[in-house]
């Protein structure tokens, strides 16, 4: 037992150093590997799991929502992106493991401008961590755009009800109340397992 014990401690030690937890699993292979999940090439950290929905129906302020997000992802405008996005093509999924764990509340990323509040001087911008709930997964398909020398290819992207945090401590627990505005965010720049520790009270009105 005690042999059984030292060697599952140094196991765990190399799955963490090495970021290894699937390789070394003595586990069996997940069944769900099998049922259509669903990888993409550019998006390592993050597996697709169904239901998949074809050719979704998406309300039109979503739409709208993915389209200003694709064009920030490839500075360009929102008219470029309307020519070639098709909405009937978009798929959305059921659910998204992010690291191997399960997203719901998550954190993710965004570059903001410290001078966001005074238009006169010149964008400067920075990386800032939000906390929300995981609302809509999406995937993206985009022809060849020229002009952006861009070829086919898939965006995955997530639409995020964003959490109003009112707190936080040194142990990286942030506390929220309400949830705010939806928006979307491209999927390599979000992270699961942020928010469990933080409270929603739905009855709260304060």
């Amino acid at each position: 037992m005690d042999a059984y014990v030292v060697a599952n401690g140094q196991l765990s030690f190399v799955k963490i150093k090495y970021n290894r937890k699937s390789e070394l699993s003595l586990q069996p292979p997940r069944e769900d590997k099998l049922k259509g999940n669903f990888r993409h090439p550019s998006y390592t950290t993050c597996e697709l799991l169904p239901p998949r929905v074809l050719s979704a129906v998406i309300p039109t302020p979503l739409v709208k929502k993915i389209i200003v997000s694709l064009a920030s992802r490839l500075e360009t405008s929102v008219a470029i992106i309307q020519k070639y996005l098709v909405p009937g093509h978009i798929q959305e999924w059921g659910k998204v493991q992010v690291d191997s764990r399960d997203a719901s509340f998550i954190r993710y990323n965004l570059l903001v401008d410290k001078h966001t509040r005074n238009h006169r001087r010149e964008p400067e911008f920075e990386a800032q961590s939000f906390f929300g709930q995981l609302q809509h997964i999406f995937i993206v398909p985009l022809p060849a755009i020229p002009n952006l020398g861009l070829q086919p290819t898939s965006f995955i992207l997530a639409a995020i009800q964003n959490c109003i945090v009112e707190a936080e401590n040194d142990l990286d627990m942030h506390y929220y109340k309400k949830l705010g505005h939806v928006e979307v965010v491209d999927m390599n720049t979000v992270q699961s397992g942020s928010m469990a520790r933080g409270f929603y009270d739905p009855n709260d009105t304060s």
